[in-house]
């Protein structure tokens, strides 16, 4: 059974920019794009342990998940899975606010 998916309010702002930023290269690209990180959302809901703690994300009951160049940061409880934020895997993690 899938645990209730909630999505942040930064989260919804890091899709947009996601998609802003691809979109002018590739409208196509930045749809793809889009998809997965909403797949790879709804099955969070459904295997919400698929994530693991990452070092540089300092809080330790973050758990990140990578999709293609991205990281999604969640928290999950036994009613729900949390997206906190989208981040390209490439940003520093150490410096990103989290809640």
């Amino acid at each position: 059974m899938a645990l209730k998916l909630v999505i942040s309010e930064p989260t919804v702002n890091d899709m947009l920019d996601i998609r802003a930023y691809i979109e002018p290269r590739s409208p196509q690209g930045a749809l793809s794009t889009m998809r997965r990180l909403a797949n790879a959302m709804r099955k969070l809901s459904t295997k919400p342990y698929l994530g693991h703690a990452r070092p540089d994300v300092l809080d330790p009951d973050l758990l990140v998940y990578r999709v293609g160049s991205y990281v999604i940061v969640y928290l999950t409880d036994a009613q729900s899975v949390t997206i906190l934020r989208v981040i390209h895997g490439a940003r520093d993690f150490t410096k990103i606010k989290w809640t």
